[in-house]
């Protein structure tokens, strides 16, 4: 009983930390994940679980991630749309859920030392780093890989009698279809088994047999999410494989830095690469490692301090997927997460074993849990700031400015998001840092177009900015939508046609074009068009309502004057013309409308109805 007690008084601490969280606003990669993504707007299981194009509208970031689509198809679901509030609700239940199995793993691990995983699991629970997690939409993956290697493990250690079932290989084997991270799964479980389940004889062939289903599972995992992935998937081309590589020690020592002084956070960090290895960061980096390891064999031969060096090999081991294969950047705040578990048991276990309160007096124990109370308190309260950070783009962005001053998507999605709230006046030296630092981003130029129209500085201005971005990056759909979506602004809709059109062809997963040509060709009533614009979009993904609808208006209309062109030429009367007539005027095909109104006065003279249509599309056709 006093177990439950516990938890809940944890899990309260923890919602209370978060309170502030579940109205936060959708950011960075939500946006071609979710927001614009209509993949998840239905719950089409067969389409989710069979293409790995459903991820994203970007290519480039299209994987094999049915767990997480999933999981967002029915947070959309839910919430009856694009509500922040259920994915926050879903993303904190199944965190709450994860912090549970931590405490029943520490417990374990601990030999039954509750107040020690009690402790632990507050550290990880109420630390800011958790928070980018927590707040990060998208990156519920890494709460599922999280969740997924921890439930495995826990029901290894505490459930011996489901190990000879392979049970505890069904939470890692979820998580990995959520993301591929969990494959260190196997590492993990064979690094415990070294520390806590050799049975008394430390056979090495014993520990592998014991291991190898965990292997045999990230390995057939990782085939399968690899030959599911479509060949369009490129995580980065940002840096060398070697630069990225060298520059991980360090990033890893920077983590280890956010464990214990989380002042540092930033969504979108500007850390460079090293040019060479003997640079002194680099250097630093690997010592660092190299003293991790260490302490983490040395701890591993005393029994007692065996939970320190379980804790120090999963802090490495959850490292190992984002360091060893080269990502958009070099260091992610969400990354910590899975390390972090590790890191609290050790840091926790080792301050246990240093400072024991049994036989302690009455003052010391209120002195150590003055102690652990502030510490808590403290981290909580960052958190609970961090949580504030994420609320909108702008508070987001603004924080990111702040952070990583030489981060120019981090400048540049401020100046865009400056722009948005109403205020481009600020957003115009932000731009012009963004552009110092990255002179030959395309997006940067769009920024300005979008500031400058905002201002009132001109249309010719406006256009050069986009015909800059345009120079900049002539295969890439973005600056054409934008452009685009300013052209319908100013009423110009053949120069938004051809820059939505040109967008759809170069990225056919640019929904944004898609749909503004929906809207033109169905106000300039060019039913061929608009019957296979709709027919092209319900091709790439389960047809919506709106691409329904705009295929259903062509189709009646393009089967109107089939009908009216078939009457007229098999019937050729009077009223038949004038019908066919009245079709091409409300069309706009006045010149088709002027030959079937003077047929049908050719048949019957005088016919009121031709002459009226034959008025008014001679003075609705523009004079030469």
């Amino acid at each position: 009983m006093r177990r439950i007690w516990a938890l809940a008084g944890l899990l309260a601490a923890v919602l209370a930390t978060y309170s502030n969280h579940f109205e936060n606003g959708f950011h960075f990669d939500d946006y071609h994940t979710i927001v614009n993504n209509p993949a998840i707007r239905t719950l089409n299981l067969s389409r989710i679980w069979t293409d790995g194009s459903a991820l994203s509208i970007a290519p480039a970031n299209q994987a094999y991630r049915p767990l997480l689509v999933t999981s967002l198809a029915l947070d959309y679901r839910l919430g009856g749309g694009l509500k922040p509030f259920w994915f926050h609700l879903s993303a904190f239940f199944w965190y709450a859920v994860l912090l549970g199995l931590m405490f029943l793993l520490c417990e374990q691990l601990f030999e039954g030392a509750r107040g020690a995983a009690l402790l632990a699991t507050a550290l990880f629970g109420l630390h800011p780093a958790s928070a980018e997690t927590v707040n990060y939409i998208v990156q519920v993956a890494d709460l599922y890989v999280a969740l997924g290697i921890v439930a495995g493990v826990a029901l290894y250690a505490r459930r011996p009698g489901l190990r000879r079932y392979g049970l505890y290989l069904i939470p890692p084997a979820a998580a990995m279809l959520a993301k591929p991270t969990a494959a260190i799964f196997a590492p993990i479980l064979t690094v415990y088994l070294l520390l806590f389940d050799s049975g008394g004889k430390r056979s090495l062939p014993r520990i592998v047999l014991r291991a190898l289903p965990a292997f045999v599972l990230s390995a057939a995992g990782l085939y399968l999410l690899k030959t599911m992935t479509p060949p369009t998937f490129r995580p980065s081309d940002a840096y060398s494989g070697h630069a990225y590589l060298i520059a991980q020690p360090y990033v890893a020592m920077r983590y280890f830095r956010s464990f214990f002084v989380p002042l540092f956070l930033s969504g979108d960090t500007d850390l460079k690469p090293f040019d060479s290895l003997w640079r002194p960061g680099a250097l630093a980096g690997f010592a660092f490692l190299a003293s991790i390891a260490a302490a983490a064999v040395l701890a591993a031969r005393h029994r007692p301090w065996r939970p320190v060096s379980f804790g120090l090999w999963w802090f490495l081991l959850g490292l190992v997927p984002t360091s060893v294969y080269p990502l958009g950047e070099l260091e992610n705040d969400h990354r910590m997460f899975l390390p972090f578990i590790g890191l609290s048991l050790a840091v926790v276990w080792t301050a246990a074993l240093l400072a024991p309160l049994e036989g302690a007096g009455r003052l010391r124990r209120g002195v150590v849990a003055a102690a652990l109370f502030t510490v808590l308190a403290a981290l909580a309260w960052g958190a609970h700031r961090r949580n504030e950070i994420w609320r909108n783009d702008e508070s987001f962005w603004r924080d990111v400015a702040a952070k990583s001053p030489n981060n120019p998507r981090g400048l540049l999605n401020y100046g865009f998001a400056l722009t948005k709230a109403g205020n481009p006046a600020a957003a115009w030296p932000v731009l012009e840092r963004a552009q110092a630092l990255a002179p030959n981003q395309s997006m940067a130029p769009v920024g300005f177009a979008l500031a400058a129209e905002a201002l009132h500085l001109g249309d010719d201005r406006v256009r050069s900015y986009y015909q800059r971005a345009i120079s900049l990056a002539p295969a890439e759909s973005v600056s054409y939508t934008y452009y685009g979506k300013w052209q319908r602004t100013r009423g110009r809709r053949l120069e938004a046609q051809e820059a939505f059109a040109r967008a759809a062809y170069l990225n056919p997963m640019d929904f944004d074009s898609r749909y503004a040509l929906l809207e033109i060709y169905s106000e300039s009533k060019d039913w061929v068009r608009l019957a296979q614009t709709a027919n092209e979009l319900i091709g790439i993904l389960p047809p919506g309502a709106t691409a329904r609808r705009y295929l259903a208006l062509a189709s009646g209309r393009l089967q109107r004057l089939d009908d009216a062109e078939r009457a007229a030429s098999g019937h050729p009367t009077a009223e038949n013309y004038a019908a066919l007539a009245a079709e091409y005027e409300d069309d706009g095909q006045y010149g088709g409308a002027i030959q079937a109104a003077r047929k049908a006065l050719e048949l019957r003279p005088g016919f009121a109805e031709a002459a009226r249509i034959l008025a008014e599309s001679e003075s609705a056709t523009p004079r030469k």
